[in-house]
């Protein structure tokens, strides 16, 4: 865990120091939905993400290392960015950054120990311990779903949980 957590500090630090060099900038995409449906969508890619993080353990962690880099470095452009663009709006990013981050990590280190588990099982006949990967990949979902919100909420200020249930 320790260890993701560096990983994905630093590319978020990378992103942030590369974007306030001016070198990158996102492009301005503005939400084509808003409100519950775009909700969902954040969902669905963030736990697209998430399976990702998971499934890189089948490449001995080698997509998952860079699916955390490269959703950290992002992290980092699209913070510098708002930090440029709309400081005010810096502060209301953190809850959403917060639970993004844990979900990251949370989905990154059960891929790692999923690996170990499969190599322990292969190679040593181990029992396989899925409990503890379902419960990190089950709240790094949900942690995803309160991000989502959170996300929404920076975009359109009357979005309710009750939008979300109302769909």
């Amino acid at each position: 865990m320790c260890a993701n957590a560096a990983v994905l500090a630093g590319t978020v630090a990378t992103g942030w120091i590369l974007s306030e060099s001016g070198g990158v900038e996102l492009p301005v995409n503005p939400p084509r939905a808003t409100g519950a449906e775009f909700y969902w969508i954040l969902v669905a890619n963030n736990s697209r993400v998430l399976v990702s993080l998971v499934a890189g353990a089948l490449t001995f962690g080698i997509y998952t290392s860079l699916v955390l880099m490269w959703n950290g470095y992002f992290l980092g452009v699209g913070l510098a960015n708002l930090r440029r663009v709309a400081p005010e709006l810096l502060p209301l990013a953190a809850p959403h950054v917060a639970l993004e981050f844990t979900a990251l990590l949370l989905g990154a280190s059960a891929a790692w120990v999923l690996l170990g588990d499969c190599i322990g099982c292969l190679a040593y006949g181990r029992p396989m311990r899925l409990r503890g990967i379902a419960v990190a990949v089950g709240s790094g979902f949900f942690l995803l779903m309160a991000a989502a919100w959170f996300e929404v909420r920076l975009v359109d200020e009357d979005f309710s949980a009750w939008d979300i249930l109302s769909r």
